[in-house]
C-alpha cells in the first residue's frame, strides 16, 4: 500500500517552518492578507415548527436498518477473484443479494447462494441481477402484468416491484431480470396501444457497472470497446 503519510505532509503538519525566522523580503512582509470579517450572528428569536415527534421516531428506526448491516460479515476464504461469504443474519444475506449487483473499488461485486456439491474453482457467473425501471408508461399500463412483460423482454424475470398503495409512484415500473453479462442490453421497446399505435418506453438500469454506449454491454466502457 501507498505511504499517503510520506506523500502528503500537509496532512501531518508544517514541515521545516517556524514563528521566529527572521529573514524574507521586506515588500513580501508588509503585503499581507486582508483580515477575514467576522461571520454574521444568526438571529436570537426565530419561529419553532410544532413536529410529531412519533413519525421522526418511526423515520429513524427506518433508516437504522438502511444504513448499516444487522450483524457480522466474514470472508470464510477465496479463490482467485470468488469469495465465500458468510452472514451472521440472514436478513443481511437477503439484503445483499437482492440489491445487488454492487460495485467495490470500481469491480463489479455480485452474490450467488451456496448449491450442494459447488466447487468455487469451477464456478462461471454468466447472469448477474439487475433492476430495470421501464419509463413512459401510459398511467393504465402501470400494473404488474404488463412490467412482468416488459420484464421479460429483457431477461428472466425475478421480481416486480409493485406494492397497491397510494400515492405510488407513476414515473416508472421497477422489475428485477437477470440478464446474460456477455449480451447487448435493451435500452427500449415498444409498447402496441389499444388504439393500434406503438409508444416508445425506455429501458433505464440501475447500478449499471461500466456500461459501454457503443456495444451495449457491461464490464467495458467506450474507449475499451472490443
Amino acid at each position: 500500500m501507498e505511504d499517503i503519510w510520506n506523500n502528503n505532509m500537509r496532512e501531518i503538519g508544517w514541515v521545516e517552518s517556524s514563528d521566529s525566522e527572521v529573514g524574507g523580503d521586506p515588500d513580501e512582509l508588509m503585503d499581507e492578507d486582508p483580515p477575514v470579517p467576522s461571520p454574521r450572528s444568526f438571529p436570537t428569536r426565530a419561529p419553532i415548527p410544532n413536529l410529531d415527534l412519533s413519525v421522526i421516531i418511526q423515520n429513524r428506526d427506518f433508516w437504522s436498518y438502511c444504513l448499516h448491516l444487522m450483524g457480522r460479515v466474514l470472508v470464510v476464504g477465496r479463490e482467485d477473484r470468488r469469495y465465500i461469504v458468510y452472514f451472521e443474519h440472514l436478513d443481511d444475506m437477503y439484503f445483499m443479494y437482492s440489491g445487488g449487483p454492487w460495485s467495490v473499488h470500481s469491480a463489479l461485486l455480485t452474490f450467488i447462494p451456496w448449491e450442494p456439491n459447488m466447487v468455487i474453482s469451477r464456478t462461471i457467473i454468466s447472469k448477474v441481477p439487475l433492476w430495470v425501471q421501464f419509463r413512459g408508461l401510459p398511467l393504465e399500463y402501470q400494473i404488474p402484468r404488463v412490467a412482468r412483460q416488459l420484464g421479460e423482454l429483457v431477461g428472466g424475470v425475478l421480481e416486480v416491484d409493485w406494492a397497491p398503495l397510494i400515492p405510488r409512484n407513476i414515473r416508472f415500473m421497477r422489475v428485477r431480470v437477470l440478464v446474460q453479462i456477455d449480451q447487448p442490453l435493451l435500452m427500449a421497446t415498444l409498447l402496441p396501444l389499444d388504439t393500434g399505435d406503438l409508444f416508445w418506453v425506455e429501458c433505464a438500469y440501475e447500478r449499471l457497472y461500466k456500461f459501454c454506449k457503443n456495444c451495449a454491454r457491461m464490464g467495458h466502457v467506450h474507449g475499451h470497446c472490443p
